[in-house]
């Protein structure tokens, strides 16, 4: 990116999205094991549990492309 400052902002934007990132991947987690029954290791809904992992999907693709864009950035600044 030609302005310096403007990559580097973003980026400190971006970091503070990957700490939100990180944030929501303990709360996923903690949802995972709420939706898991003890007893048996099955899920308690099967239809809430669909929505769940899809939304869980979504959350690590989000992970992954926000790495991708601050590698970008970091490399042509």
């Amino acid at each position: 990116m030609e302005d310096r400052r403007t990559a580097e902002e973003i980026i400190r934007q971006i970091n503070g999205m990957d700490q939100n990132n990180s944030n929501n991947i303990e709360h996923i987690t903690s949802i995972d094991l709420l939706l898991s029954d003890d007893n048996n290791g099955t899920v308690k809904d099967a239809r809430v549990s669909e929505k769940f992992n899809a939304l869980k999907r979504s959350m690590e693709e989000a992970n992954q492309l926000t790495k991708e864009f601050v590698e970008i950035l970091r490399r042509r600044s």
